[in-house]
């Protein structure tokens, strides 16, 4: 009865990758890099200089990135292996991005702030507001 109606099919498949637990452990590694990822922004890596806080970022990173892909082919359990594997893949992605915004790539330059946190600066502002508040 389902089969007959447009678009059941794909109704069907998507709810078999949505009860796979593979595609929950891909977005858990997407949450996990995620997290990382925000919380190197965070870091005052500003406070090492410039140059050496966005290279100390960068590989923070791509370093942390490295781990977890290299774990993944340890993991027993194909759920965490596959979720560390994806997570490992997005921060090396995103490692990239942070070199081609430092580099000044055309497309990476206006996303750098957002890639490489604040410049000295605008966190020592930002620290500011939050502790007077």
């Amino acid at each position: 009865m389902m089969s007959n109606i447009p678009g059941a099919a794909t109704v069907e498949q998507t709810v078999d990758t949505l009860s796979n637990r593979e595609t929950w452990a891909g977005v858990g590694g997407v949450v996990v890099a995620n997290l990382i990822g925000a919380t190197m922004v965070m870091l005052p890596f500003y406070k090492l200089g410039r140059t050496w806080g966005n290279v100390t970022r960068l590989a923070v990173t791509l370093g942390l990135g490295s781990v977890m892909l290299n774990r993944s082919a340890k993991m027993k359990d194909p759920g965490f292996e596959f979720a560390e594997k994806v997570g490992g893949i997005v921060l090396i992605g995103y490692g990239i991005g942070q070199g081609l915004a430092l580099l000044n790539v055309p497309g990476f330059r206006t996303i750098g702030g957002l890639m490489l946190g604040p410049d000295i600066k605008n966190a020592e502002a930002l620290l500011n507001l939050v502790v007077e508040a």
